[in-house]
């Protein structure tokens, strides 16, 4: 028996999910990924508690994807007394942390049942541009592993995690050596070396990094072909058996797009098919994203001389489209995002079989 716990690290909000290879599946909170020091302490917040203050800072994951090359393991950041990468750290912490909790109370332990595999999520970050990024995120993936099998007391409160910045420095400091010996990815994506340098195991746990173009495409294809990937199947439809997947995933810090294909394989020695993904090479990341259109929105009501929250602007956003969609700005970022995926098709296309 195996398990599995996926971690989607967003810009505006972070999730997880957990599943044995069995079954039972456990969908956990949605966490605002702002992180906020309050009285020497870093604080995460569930996206539900709306929490507000004027230190919160936010979008540590856009920040990654808009200066790749700023520092992330030295400089304390003003706001939180922590450098960026302690502070990814602490928010990857906070998911751990929280589906240790809510699993445990449903009798479950996240250790328990061995081999886990942790797989994360990440923007389709594989131009020369971004590669310091994915390594970046790797690397406090790693530490961030590292520390919670060594185990890490996190101060839990009413939907919120905490923790003393100290205590997180030295934790990060003491556990830094396990990013010291990973392979360095390549400027230009290759599969194998690419491979190569986005999985491994620290301290007995597995860990993976994946597209979030495949992430996000995966459960879709799973809902609508359960049976495919689920039951042993020795008949399979000639006219089904290949079928095509354009996943375009706009996110709140960048829309990352990929193309996969599901085919069936040769039956086995029993006579059973059973499914084979194939991914093609993902477009690069591109950083027009629902943030983008959210701080256009922003930037609008400013104009106009009122004063909104970032949540109040996100609520309009998401709850009133009818007052927006027929705004320039947006047929500009539409226009954006079509000329991304438009490119990224045609180059598909026109790649040699």
């Amino acid at each position: 028996m195996a398990s599995y716990l996926g971690i989607d690290w967003g810009t505006h909000s972070s999730k997880w999910a957990y599943q044995m290879s069995t079954g039972n599946p456990v969908v956990g909170s949605i966490w605002d990924s702002a992180v906020t020091c309050i009285e020497g302490k870093l604080s995460m917040f569930t996206l539900e508690e709306h929490y507000q203050d004027q230190r919160r800072e936010l979008g540590l994951k856009r920040k990654l994807i808009q200066d790749p090359d700023q520092s992330f393991w030295e400089g304390p950041r003003p706001k939180l007394g922590t450098t960026l990468g302690e502070a990814v750290v602490f928010s990857l912490l906070v998911l751990l942390s929280d589906a240790t909790t809510q699993l445990a109370r449903r009798g479950k332990g996240l250790l328990e049942v061995s081999p886990l595999s942790v797989r994360f999520s990440h923007p389709n970050w594989i131009s020369a541009d971004n590669v310091r990024a994915l390594s970046c995120f790797r690397d406090a993936v790693v530490v961030a592993l590292g520390i919670f099998a060594d185990g890490i007391e996190l101060e839990p409160g009413e939907r919120r995690f905490c923790i003393p910045v100290d205590a997180l420095k030295k934790a990060v400091h003491d556990h830094r050596n396990l990013s010291a010996n990973l392979s360095e990815f390549p400027d230009r994506y290759q599969h194998a070396e690419y491979l190569a340098c986005s999985e491994g195991e620290v301290k007995g746990i597995k860990w993976q990094l994946v597209f979030e173009s495949c992430a996000a495409g995966f459960p879709y294809l799973l809902e609508g072909e359960r049976e495919t990937f689920e039951e042993e199947l020795k008949k399979f439809p000639e006219h089904d058996r290949i079928r095509k997947l354009l996943v375009v995933d706009v996110g709140a810090g960048s829309t990352d797009a990929g193309y996969m294909i599901r085919t069936i394989r040769p039956r086995n020695t029993q006579g059973i098919m059973k499914p084979l993904l194939i991914w093609l090479p993902a477009a690069d990341a591109l950083e027009v994203a629902g943030r983008w259109l959210t701080d256009k929105i922003h930037a609008e009501f400013k104009q106009q001389g009122r004063t909104v929250t970032q949540f109040e602007v996100e609520d309009f956003k998401i709850s009133r489209h009818q007052d927006w969609y027929d705004k320039p700005y947006v047929r500009e970022w539409t226009g954006h995002i079509a000329e991304h995926i438009r490119e990224y098709v045609r180059t598909i296309h026109s790649c040699p079989n």
